[in-house]
């Protein structure tokens, strides 16, 4: 019989630090519902239902309030604030990811 499968351990940063203009809604996209839940919702539930050790969600300033209360069915669920720019927003995540380094070399998927 093959050998089991040993998959990556890795981390993920959802970059959800933008007000959601182009998307031409009254609510950030990030908040917006989908299937009846937020989006950010439906990708924080992908990545912990598929092994993500460590999420870290990265939000507009004064915005994790509501995230965490949308998010409460993940609690270990990390928090960043978003930058001026998309590259600021994944560096302040990736930062965040750093603060709790559990001394692993994993893979970050942003």
């Amino acid at each position: 019989p093959p050998a089991p499968t040993r998959h990556a351990r890795y981390d993920a940063v959802i970059v959800a630090a933008g007000d959601g203009r182009r998307a031409g809604l009254d609510v950030p996209k990030q908040f917006a519902p989908f299937r009846g839940k937020p989006l950010l919702f439906h990708s924080v539930r992908a990545f912990a239902n598929h092994g993500a050790s460590r999420i870290v969600v990265v939000l507009p300033s004064g915005q994790e309030p509501l995230a965490r209360e949308m998010l409460s069915d993940f609690p270990s669920i990390l928090y960043a604030t978003g930058g001026e720019t998309r590259q600021q927003s994944v560096r302040n995540g990736l930062a965040r990811l750093n603060e709790q380094d559990d001394g692993g070399d994993g893979i970050v998927l942003i």
